[in-house]
């Protein structure tokens, strides 16, 4: 059974005949990073991601200060594309993500996927935190958690500094998966929320959680 990111319909062959789907590995001081490369903007790179069976397993948004190095192609590229051929999939067309700015990414991956991990690097805030994007107040994400082992939202947002985050997952079976388990269960917003016309998505939604 092939594992397609959780939207419908499914963008991930349609980005690939987009981009023309580089397979490349990306070097950052977190590690490497194979993938399909979709596009480049000011601060962030993205790629489509398989899973170790070669099956389409979401996205990931990589730093763009944080490369070092680009290998094209990346290691199994034969094996890869041979996989690719045997996927098809007749989509229509979606916007691409603001790859910019990181609240417009992340402002632009909420209206889509309903959970996005976020990687943090550095001494004050390592690690990661897997959830809801619910919006940003000035240098600062609010992120509702979810417990992957109950299937449970969190009580409280968490704060998360946009600064130390190195990378982006969404998409993945996993997140998806997860939501679909803790469906149904309701999801705080702030009070005085911005209209939808008022939230630029190059600068996403601000958030306080105080409000």
């Amino acid at each position: 059974m092939t594992h397609w990111p959780c939207t419908a319909p499914d963008p991930w062959p349609q980005l690939l005949r987009e981009s023309g789907g580089a397979w490349v590995r990306l070097m950052t001081p977190q590690g490497p990073a194979d993938g399909f490369l979709l596009g480049a903007g000011e601060a962030w790179v993205l790629l489509a991601v398989l899973d170790p069976s070669l099956r389409p397993d979401g996205f990931l948004a990589l730093r763009r200060d944080d490369l070092e190095a680009v290998r094209d192609p990346a290691p199994r590229a034969h094996l890869v594309r041979g996989a690719l051929a045997t996927w098809s999939r007749t989509l229509p067309e979606i916007d691409a993500l603001p790859l910019d700015t990181l609240p417009g990414l992340l402002a632009a991956v909420a209206r889509r996927w309903p959970l996005v991990h976020l990687f943090r690097q550095g001494p004050a805030a390592p690690g990661y935190t897997l959830g809801q994007y619910l919006g940003h107040q000035d240098d600062t994400g609010w992120l509702l958690p979810v417990d992957a082992d109950d299937a449970e939202y969190g009580l409280r947002p968490l704060p998360v500094p946009l600064t130390a985050v190195s990378r982006v997952r969404f998409g993945d079976f996993f997140s998806c998966t997860l939501s679909r388990v803790a469906a149904g269960v309701l999801v705080p917003e702030p009070e005085d929320a911005p209209s939808e016309e008022d939230q630029s998505a190059e600068a996403g939604p601000s958030y306080s959680p105080d409000a």
